[in-house]
């Protein structure tokens, strides 16, 4: 992949490419959130931009991954203000449940410490939407921090599951200007139960695939990097659910963090005889 330096908007890369008619906000900012007044610090607030929204049903909802990553951020700026000094624990691991499509717009997230330890803590965080639902939840996670610091008691292994490929000869790019209008780009891990469609992409035109449940394992620090490495596999696709188990590695083969997503698969029309025959 010779124009691996390009990104997908370049007309040299995908010449239909038209701009979003609203402006894209950083992951960073998108998550912000900032302590609601007279909550005693159990609740903060923020607003999901339409950037990191996909198609909700009749409206956008936030993606998955982004709602688990405002609890999560949500989870470790609670603590530390609840616990001073100390609370310089960072994330470590985290189960999330999501219960309702959370609509673009303002959100509140209720917070509640569980344990509290030497080297670990857990907390509860619990997402709801202001602009619907009323008090319903509509995502739920349990966040344990803890402390990075490799202390040498134990000798760190990694076995080798699989060969690195080489980015700039091994890899293509995917990239679909239609597909990634129409849903824009917050996720980079596409449904893998779609490989076995003889179109491929295309099908999820026809599919509603809203994730049910996701667990992540943080594996290492992460550095500033230009790339990281996904490896995506699916170990069954049955009765309208499936998995994928998703890895993220560095450019040297270090494994960064692990997850287990779960998903619902939900014909949006007469489902595509070709896909329901293969799985």
């Amino acid at each position: 992949m010779s124009n691996s330096h390009l990104p997908n908007s370049h007309a040299n890369v995908t010449p239909t490419w038209r701009p979003y008619k609203f402006p894209r906000i950083p992951l960073g900012d998108a998550i912000k959130t900032s302590p609601v007044a007279n909550s005693n610090g159990q609740r903060y607030s923020g607003s999901v931009p339409p950037d990191w929204c996909g198609n909700g049903g009749r409206r956008l909802a936030a993606h998955g991954g982004y709602c688990a990553t405002v609890l999560m951020m949500a989870a470790q700026q609670y603590y530390q203000n609840q616990n001073g000094g100390q609370g310089n624990m960072k994330p470590l691991n985290m189960s999330v449940e999501y219960l309702e499509p959370l609509p673009q717009g303002q959100f509140e997230v209720a917070l509640e410490t569980l344990s509290i330890g030497k080297r670990t803590s857990t907390v509860e965080a619990r997402l709801r939407s202001l602009e619907a639902h009323g008090d319903k939840v509509c995502t739920i996670a349990i966040v344990r921090l803890g402390m990075w610091k490799d202390e040498g008691h134990v000798t760190n292994i990694q076995p080798s599951a699989w060969l690195l490929p080489d980015r700039t000869r091994d890899c293509t790019r995917w990239s679909d200007a239609n597909y990634y209008y129409m849903n824009p780009p917050a996720s980079t891990v596409p449904p893998i139960f779609l490989n076995y469609a003889e179109n491929g992409m295309e099908a999820a035109s026809s599919w509603g695939i809203p994730t049910t449940a996701l667990n992540i394992m943080f594996r290492s620090e992460v550095t500033p990097q230009d790339w990281l490495l996904t490896r995506t596999t699916m170990k069954r696709l049955y009765g309208g659910r499936f998995d994928m188990n998703i890895e993220i590695l560095n450019e040297d083969g270090k494994l960064i963090a692990s997850c287990v997503q779960i998903c619902s698969v939900i014909p949006l029309g007469k489902p595509s005889p070709q896909i329901t025959e293969k799985l």
